[in-house]
């Protein structure tokens, strides 16, 4: 399982301190994220879409299965 979630703050070359204070997540916890060492939940998912301005399902297509 790989996320989109790093290949896209790269892209649009934002730092993860950016992305953690505009999306309210701990920078710690998107670093776990991005390494794929936890899951995001739910409002993770949804904060970190809205930051990186892309569409939920697409950034974490794993999650949208799981309904």
């Amino acid at each position: 399982m790989k996320n989109k979630l790093k290949q896209v703050r790269l892209k649009k070359r934002l730092r993860q301190c950016e992305i953690s204070v505009k999306g309210g997540i701990p920078i710690s916890t998107l670093s776990r994220i991005e390494n794929n060492w936890v899951s995001a939940n739910a409002k993770q998912r949804k904060a970190l879409a809205r930051v990186l301005k892309v569409r939920e399902s697409w950034l974490f297509p794993e999650s949208s299965k799981a309904v």
